[in-house]
Parts: C-alpha cells; sequence; structure tokens
C-alpha cells in the first residue's frame, strides 16, 4: 500500500497512474477481444460485432453501477488511508465488500428481466437481435463478478496498491482471449462464445482480487476490534457512491439514446460504430487512469490536511496526459481505416468508412476530454460530487442534443461531429469547476492561512 501524501507529485502520479494505464487496456481487452474474435472467426463475423455493439450500451448501465460503487468506496478509503486511522479503514473495506456485494445479487435478478425489452425499446434490427439477447444475459450472471472485481481493484488502488489488482487482470485477460478464441473459433459458439469466456475469465479476476485484498486488510493491526458492517460507514460511502452511480447511469442512458439514432442507421452503421467507439473508449479509459490517479492522490492528501499538494497533482496529471494521448491521437488519425478492419474480416466498406469517420471527428479532441477527465477527478477525490456531476451532465446532454439536431441535417457525420463540440463544452465547465471550487477555495485559501501563521512566526521571532 502506498502513501501519496509524501513525495513529489510526479513520480508519484507516474509510478502510481503506469500500473493503472496497462490495466485498464487489459480491461479493454474483455470487450475488444470479443469484437476482434468474433468478428474474425465466427460464421457471423460483420453481424456478431454489430449484435455484440448494440448489447454494449445496455450493459455499460449495469456496470455503471460497479463503476459507481468502485468511485464511492475507493474515494471515502483514500480519505480514511491519508488520516491513518486504520481501524476505520478496515471498518470502510469490510463494509463496501459486503454492501455492494448484495447490491450486485439484485441487480443481477432485476437485469435477467429487463435486458430484453431494453432492446427491444431501442429498435435493434432484427438480423442481430437473437445474438444481442445472448451476449447480454450471460453477462447479467456475471453481474456480481464485475462488482467484486471493481471494489477491489477500487479500494487497493485507493491505499496506493495499484500493481496487485494488474497482475489479477493481465492474467484474467490473456486468458479470455485464449478462451475467447477456443469457443468462437474452436467450438463455434460465436457471440455466445465469447460471453462465456468472459464470464469465466472475469469469474477468476474477481475471486483472486477478493482474497489478497480482504488477507491484506486483515493483517493491518488496530488498537480495537473492528465490525464486518457499519451502517453508518455504508452511509457515508453512499453520499459519494450514489451521486457516482446515477452519473455513470445517465451516461450509459446517454448512450443507449445515441445506440437508438445510430440504429436507424442499419447494420453497416452499427457495425462500423461498434468497433470505432471501442477504439475510441480504450484511448479515453487510457487517459482517463490519469484522472483516476489524480483522483486517489487528491483525496489522501485532503485527507491529510495537504491541500496545497492538489493543485501541483492537477498540473503533474496535465504533464501526463499530454505525454499519453498525443502519440495516441496520431496513431488514431494515421491507421483509422486499419484499426476499423482489424475487427471485421468481413467489413463492408460502407462499414469501415462510418467507422473511420467517427474516428476522424473524436481523435483531435482527445487532449480536451483527457483534461476534462483529470479535473473531475480531483474534484470527485475532494468529495465534490455535486459539482462533479454537473460537468459529466453538461458535456453528455449536449452531445446527445447536438446528435439530434444535426443527424437529420449532415446524416450519421452529424452524430459524430457531435462529440468533439461535446468534449469542448465539457472541459471548459469542468476547468472552470476546478479554479473556483478548488484552486480558489482551497489551494489560495491554504495559502493565505500558511502565510498568516507565518508572519506571526516572523513577528514572534522579532520580539523575543
Amino acid at each position: 500500500m502506498k502513501d501519496l501524501t509524501v513525495g513529489k507529485p510526479w513520480s508519484l502520479l507516474w509510478r502510481f497512474a503506469l500500473p493503472l494505464i496497462i490495466s485498464v487496456v487489459f480491461q479493454q481487452l474483455y470487450n475488444i477481444s470479443d469484437s476482434f474474435i468474433v468478428g474474425n472467426w465466427s460464421a457471423n463475423g460483420q453481424n456478431g460485432v454489430s449484435a455484440i455493439g448494440a448489447a454494449y450500451p445496455v450493459n455499460l448501465i449495469f456496470m455503471s453501477f460497479a463503476y459507481g460503487s468502485n468511485i464511492g468506496c475507493s474515494v471515502i478509503i483514500s480519505q480514511i488511508f491519508g488520516s491513518k486511522d486504520f481501524t476505520r479503514l478496515k471498518n470502510a473495506v469490510y463494509t463496501s465488500f459486503i454492501g455492494f456485494t448484495c447490491f450486485a445479487f439484485i441487480l443481477m435478478g432485476i437485469g435477467i428481466f429487463t435486458v430484453s425489452p431494453i432492446l427491444r425499446a431501442l429498435g435493434t434490427p432484427a438480423d442481430i437481435m437473437g445474438d444481442s439477447q445472448t451476449y447480454l444475459n450471460i453477462m447479467i450472471y456475471g453481474m456480481p463478478f464485475l462488482f467484486i472485481y471493481n471494489i477491489c481493484n477500487g479500494m487497493s488502488a485507493a491505499m496506493g496498491d495499484s500493481k496487485t489488482p494488474l497482475i489479477f487482470l493481465i492474467c484474467s485477460s490473456l486468458g479470455n482471449i485464449v478462451v475467447s478464441f477456443l469457443f468462437v473459433a474452436g467450438f463455434g459458439w460465436g457471440v455466445a462464445g465469447a460471453a462465456w469466456a468472459t464470464f469465466i475469465c472475469q469469474g477468476m479476476s474477481a475471486v483472486l482480487a477478493a482474497v489478497v485484498l480482504l488477507r491484506r486488510v486483515r493483517a493491518v493491526r488496530t488498537a480495537r476490534r473492528v465490525s464486518l458492517f457499519s451502517f453508518a460507514m455504508m452511509s457515508k460511502i453512499l453520499m459519494i457512491a450514489v451521486p457516482s452511480i446515477i452519473q455513470q447511469t445517465f451516461v450509459s442512458v446517454g448512450s443507449l439514446a445515441l445506440q437508438a439514432l445510430i440504429n436507424q442507421f442499419g447494420s453497416d452503421v452499427i457495425a462500423g460504430y461498434a468497433t470505432a467507439v471501442k477504439i475510441i473508449m480504450l484511448v479515453v479509459s487510457i487517459v482517463g487512469t490519469i484522472g483516476s490517479a489524480a483522483s486517489s492522490f487528491t483525496a489522501q492528501n485532503y485527507g491529510a490536511g495537504k491541500k496545497l499538494r492538489i493543485h501541483e497533482g492537477f498540473k503533474a496529471a496535465l504533464v501526463l496526459m499530454v505525454i499519453t494521448v498525443i502519440p495516441l491521437s496520431a496513431a488514431c488519425l494515421l491507421f483509422a481505416p486499419q484499426l476499423v478492419r482489424l475487427f471485421m474480416s468481413d467489413a463492408s466498406p460502407a462499414a469501415v468508412k462510418v467507422g473511420s469517420y467517427l474516428i476522424y471527428f473524436a481523435a483531435p479532441a482527445f487532449v480536451l476530454v483527457s483534461t476534462k477527465l483529470i479535473s473531475d477527478g480531483i474534484l470527485r477525490g475532494m468529495g465534490k460530487m455535486r459539482v462533479f456531476m454537473i460537468s459529466t451532465f453538461t458535456d453528455l446532454l449536449v452531445r446527445i442534443i447536438l446528435a439530434y439536431i444535426f443527424a437529420p441535417w449532415l446524416g450519421v457525420n452529424g452524430i459524430w461531429l457531435a462529440w468533439p463540440v461535446g468534449w469542448t463544452v465539457g472541459v471548459t465547465m469542468s476547468t472552470s469547476l476546478y479554479r473556483h471550487f478548488v484552486l480558489k477555495k482551497v489551494v489560495k485559501k491554504e495559502q493565505k492561512r500558511i502565510a498568516a501563521f507565518a508572519s506571526i512566526g516572523i513577528t514572534a521571532r522579532k520580539e523575543e
């Protein structure tokens, strides 16, 4: 477990973020490998990719609950870890694990009865409807595993350990590729084979992450006995988790709204979008981990009362973001058609064109969305959840509204144009909120307080 309150922010963030970046690459391999293997080695090729793509926004709704829960427990645990109160730390870990695991089973039960009506409501084309339903039904049964892995990963990162979850994830992701290839190419199970591979490998990753985390936390010595579950602690965690879940769910619902619009353009557009959006989300997730690292850094230092280090962490995170995002943006712009074709051996020219255009529209704006994610991460690390939600909602609402306005006028390219415009509005909002709530109200206030104490000290020494 790593203390992020001592040391140079640049070196701390780099060493902490690097395993997270590698981790998110392998995490994205779950989704990417599904589309890649189905698109190249299954009997239905492009339609299989379209089915997974149509199912993804629906699956994202349920995943958003896991991601929001991750954020809720990680922010609180980071702040407690920064204050070095290990009795409360153990209580927070046990409470988070028990509370969110129970919630995962409830959510799984709901999902079993709702995924099919949602797909029908979105107007999913008939030629991919069956595979989309099959994929989602299997993924829903893996919901408890998804929750357990995410909360364990979040709690480990909150205590400065970004390496242990990475080890499990690398093994699980590589295993997923092997098993998915066996099920799809070897057994001919198609989309269902890809889903079962994810279910099995994600389950193994979740169990191992939980065992290691709980054994490590149990070994921490405390002055008094720790209760396994506390309603007071759960309430405190939910104060962060519920807004995060709402925010993540809102993003997922926004994805559904976009998917419903895209479904109107047919299977070629769905296939191109499904491929391109995974490439874009891979890049955004990679740079987004720098925002997650900044969030953990902020939470620990905020909990320790070292508020001046928050802005230092912000500047260090921006430098890391630029170093990371420029090469990724350039690669996407140079090789967009090749990246789309990589996922579909039988891709139609229309699908390749659609996917390439979306990448062309999005890639130049990666630096904008990355800056937004860093600002959002710091606001989240300080527990400014209302402000954090305002920033996220504004970005998404603008993208959805503009997509529906531009689509009748510019066709499918109007939907793609809404992405950079929405990100521009989002980064403007997020950085403005950062300047007001962090730089002005916290950092500069702390600088004035320290200057006032220093002035008193100098006066006292002169009098002596």
